[in-house]
């Protein structure tokens, strides 16, 4: 079973040829943390806007892929999924925080993910 992370490296984000995540085994949890994505337009404060989105990020804590969803569910968010403003996304996180690795809610096992709220399935992973 694996999950789909944005993640970087000193800036340079690593990604399959076809779409900007990358897999890992969903338990992983060390130095991966939860992004969330707000279900409204208007962004609350301590949130971050980029296209037609809101975010936040938690970094209290690095957390496995069940985890960073639990968070965003108790707190009434969602993670991730596909956007259209993924490099835009990326380089927000890269300016503000750094190199960081981040959640996104997509899973699958081998080469097949899928976007867990939508069931749509991801090509070429």
């Amino acid at each position: 079973d694996r999950c789909l992370l944005l993640t970087s490296n000193k800036g340079d984000w690593n990604h399959q040829p076809t779409h900007p995540y990358y897999p890992l085994p969903c338990s992983i949890s060390q130095a991966r943390h939860a992004m969330c994505e707000y279900k409204e337009r208007q962004c609350p404060g301590g949130f971050f806007k980029i296209g037609s989105k809101c975010y936040k990020i938690y970094t209290d804590t690095t957390r496995s892929w069940e985890a960073a969803k639990s968070k965003c569910e108790a707190v009434d968010l969602v993670l991730p999924t596909k956007t259209d403003d993924a490099n835009i996304l990326r380089k927000y996180i890269v300016d503000t925080y750094g190199d960081m690795w981040v959640w996104m809610g997509a899973r699958g096992i081998g080469t097949e993910f899928q976007w867990v709220r939508s069931g749509e399935a991801i090509s070429n992973t």
